[in-house]
């Protein structure tokens, strides 16, 4: 088992999300966060990132949405739309 617990599994988990966040960042897609209470922050696009947060605006047709901060210690899912 100690074979697999070496440098580079442990960091796999920051290079998956990482991949996944970059990408729905440089491409400016729209995705919906589930928190961990049960909210869902639709059609949100990730302004920017870092390893404790994400910062997001709702895109909204009808009006202007404020700026967000969302630790990701409290979401549970991201799903692109």
């Amino acid at each position: 088992m100690e074979e697999f617990l070496d440098d580079n599994y442990v960091k796999q988990p920051d290079r998956v999300q990482e991949k996944f966040l970059y990408e729905v960042y440089s491409t400016k897609k729209l995705v919906t966060i589930y928190l961990l209470n049960g909210i869902a922050l639709r059609s949100c696009q990730i302004m920017s990132y870092d390893k404790v947060v994400l910062i997001i605006k709702e895109k909204s047709p009808v009006k202007e949405s404020p700026v967000m901060m969302v630790y990701k210690a409290c979401i549970s899912t991201i799903t692109p739309i």
